[in-house]
């Protein structure tokens, strides 16, 4: 029984550490409970879902304004949809409210933020 508790507290402590790490804290926390060091591998080995600067591909600290690599502003992303195909997209905040392209149907349409369910 006692090793069945260390091998949750540690296993998630770890997988936590490791998914906070590449910005999937709940999924390495679950996966090291699960599967242990090889959960740990699955998250390590998985996709960053951190964000990202759009000029330099450095990974942005949450709440930053400006990246600290190249010190170029962070602009906010926002969920857009294409008012004639339904087609999914995102923009830049300082798009918002321009003329953008679908890239799927080629029309153009006002960029406004929508919520994508």
């Amino acid at each position: 029984m006692e090793i069945f508790i260390v091998w949750i507290v540690v296993g998630g402590l770890v997988g936590y550490l490791a998914g906070q790490a590449r910005g999937r804290a709940c999924g390495g926390l679950a996966l090291g409970i699960l599967l242990g060091p090889i959960g740990w591998l699955m998250v390590l080995c998985g996709r960053d879902k951190r964000q990202r600067c759009m000029e330099c591909g450095g990974v942005v600290v949450e709440g930053a304004r400006k990246c600290l690599h190249c010190g170029s502003a962070i602009e906010r992303m926002f969920d857009i949809r294409c008012p004639s195909c339904r087609e999914r997209g995102r923009v830049r905040e300082s798009l918002l409210g321009d003329q953008v392209e679908c890239p799927s149907c080629k029309r153009t349409f006002a960029a406004s933020s929508v919520r994508v369910s």
